[in-house]
């Protein structure tokens, strides 16, 4: 029987693959124009806002929510996966900085927008593969490990830090 923390880690996985899939072809679309175009710019910053408040959540859920429940039985390259959410959080970082200069430097070929491309693309990548490992790898892990019950403090958990997220907020998450 599925768990429900790991059905809704699942969920946020596809929410957060659409919104990686639009930010891959905002910067395809870009990437053949002088200058980033205003519907672009407005989609970059609805992008980053999701990001910001979605993608934390997520990356609370499993840090704080999910992870200290099974952290004590997981292999050395399944706790890597932890160290995942700092080169996510590094790259995101440099994607939030290219999106807020974009306004004052539209041009394609300026700082803002190689950055977005840049730290687009590997977060892009980061976080594809980072949910490939945790799909293939930790959650079947988790189903095995994990009782009901723990599935039930889990999900409290994840509703308590998506009500009060800065009561879970870590230097290592998003800001």
């Amino acid at each position: 029987m599925p768990l429900r923390s790991i059905e809704i880690l699942r969920a946020e996985h596809r929410a957060i693959e659409k919104a990686l899939v639009e930010l891959e072809g905002l910067i395809d679309d870009f990437l053949t124009d002088d200058e980033v175009p205003e519907a672009s710019r407005q989609a970059f910053h609805r992008l980053a806002d999701f990001l910001a408040h979605d993608l934390l959540i997520h990356i609370m859920r499993e840090d704080v929510g999910l992870l200290p429940s099974v952290e004590a039985r997981l292999s050395e390259t399944d706790a890597r996966l932890l160290d995942d959410h700092e080169e996510i959080t590094r790259s995101y970082h440099g994607l939030l900085a290219g999106i807020r200069e974009l306004g004052r430097q539209p041009a394609t070929a300026d700082p803002p927008a190689i950055r977005i491309r840049d730290f687009g693309r590997a977060l892009i990548e980061e976080l594809r593969e980072h949910q490939c490992r945790e799909e293939r790898t930790l959650f079947p892990l988790v189903e095995n490990l994990l009782t009901e019950q723990d599935d039930e403090q889990i999900v409290a958990r994840f509703k308590d830090i998506a009500a009060r997220p800065q009561a879970f907020f870590d230097t290592r998450h998003l800001a």
